[in-house]
């Protein structure tokens, strides 16, 4: 897939920030619930507008779209020494309009304090929108049952949904075709070389009550990437149920899969969404709870980010004591 490397500095477009709620200015700092946006498309406006001015470094693949499907890319940057052997990665798998959480945690550490957490001997990689295509679905309606099919994609945008190929696909397979392993390649090779350890956090909406925040392992048990989770995040680190969001598509995309003689730890933050009322809704209706989750409750949103910015700071701990 090709990509476009841009440097944003001082003075592209005027350094003028297009939403309104994303300030940042000097001495200013972004409430946590005003990281989120609404759409794919101001979502990258606004994290392109947060990097240009500190002047980060983005590189930006663009989505496999259909003709006549909006332009979508993923961006990506890295943040800290371009020396550093511990680097933590921000890159979410989820498909859906869930995927928007990951796309405000990633604005909210450039706009909301999150830079100030920064160790100097550890780097941090975000990867905004890695399947670009996920949130422009909007709630997508789940029929009555899901026949047989194959691998396909089911549809574009704005064209009739053929329910025969989703039978006991994930939910990434309700997608248009943007997920591309390519780039999760590429950005292994170019953002994360030479690095020796590694921590991938991968952030999604889960079947948990509203406003609970889990700490996942995506690592095998036993194993030694496991254990070290638990020491950095918690004993007894939960591990998802086979039948639940987290375990459907592999953290971060897979982007640990990657890189060889990394010591690398992967672990899914996972956001309650689960209404009381949404408990007479399981089964078949949780798929697409688990597709279309995105509270718009701004105290829901100020603690996804507020949590997910402990996270961050708990491995950033735990890549420097871990030797």
């Amino acid at each position: 897939m090709p990509s476009q490397t841009v440097q944003y500095g001082a003075g592209r477009d005027g350094g003028q920030q297009t939403s309104p709620k994303c300030e940042g200015r000097e001495g200013t700092e972004l409430d946590g619930s005003a990281c989120f946006s609404e759409d794919i498309e101001s979502a990258r406006r606004r994290f392109l507008a947060a990097c240009d001015r500190i002047g980060l470094r983005i590189t930006s693949y663009r989505g496999n779209t259909p003709d006549g499907d909006p332009t979508l890319f993923c961006d990506v940057t890295r943040l800290g020494s371009p020396d550093a052997k511990s680097v933590a990665v921000l890159c979410s798998a989820a498909a859906g309009p869930a995927g928007l959480i990951g796309c405000g945690i990633a604005l909210g550490v450039v706009e909301a304090g999150g830079l100030r957490d920064l160790p100097r001997d550890v780097a941090l990689v975000l990867v905004h929108a890695a399947n670009p295509g996920g949130p422009i679905w909007n709630q997508p309606p789940l029929p009555p049952q899901l026949p047989g099919g194959t691998t396909d994609l089911p549809h574009s945008p704005g064209h009739a949904i053929d329910w025969s190929i989703l039978r006991d696909k994930p939910i990434t397979a309700m997608a248009p075709g943007l997920w591309d392993v390519d780039v999760l390649k590429e950005i292994a090779a170019t953002r994360l070389a030479r690095v020796e350890k590694l921590c991938v956090i991968d952030t999604r909406a889960g079947h948990g009550p509203f406003g609970d925040v889990r700490v996942i392992s995506a690592d095998p048990d036993p194993s030694a990437a496991r254990t070290r989770g638990e020491r950095w995040f918690a004993p007894g680190l939960g591990k998802p149920k086979d039948d639940e969001p987290s375990q459907l598509t592999p953290c971060g995309g897979g982007l640990s899969a990657n890189l060889t003689g990394v010591r690398a730890t992967n672990v899914v933050l996972e956001f309650g969404t689960r209404r009381t009322a949404d408990v007479l809704f399981e089964g078949r209706d949780a798929r697409r709870a688990a597709l279309s989750s995105y509270p718009t409750d701004p105290v829901w949103r100020a603690n996804a980010w507020r949590c997910a910015r402990q996270t961050l700071q708990q491995a950033y701990k735990g890549l420097q004591s871990d030797t």
